[in-house]
């Protein structure tokens, strides 16, 4: 990920020479991508340890309740 804030420059570059609306497309897609990947090995992470939406649910209570 990119540590640069929207809108801002960082210091001594020219203000012309900002991030454009394909830099943000560009990042947009790469954060899209990274987020199907660790959304998907968490579903084979949870699958591996025999984990079902009902014991999901379950644990979700009981960290709600704690």
């Amino acid at each position: 990920t990119n540590s640069r804030s929207p809108g801002k420059v960082p210091n001594g570059t020219a203000s012309h020479t900002g991030r454009t609306i394909k830099d943000y497309e560009d990042q947009l897609g790469q954060l899209q991508k990274e987020n199907f990947n660790l959304k998907l090995r968490v579903y084979f992470l949870e699958e591996r340890m025999g984990i079902s939406p009902t014991d999901e649910n379950t644990i979700k209570k009981n960290i709600e309740l704690n």
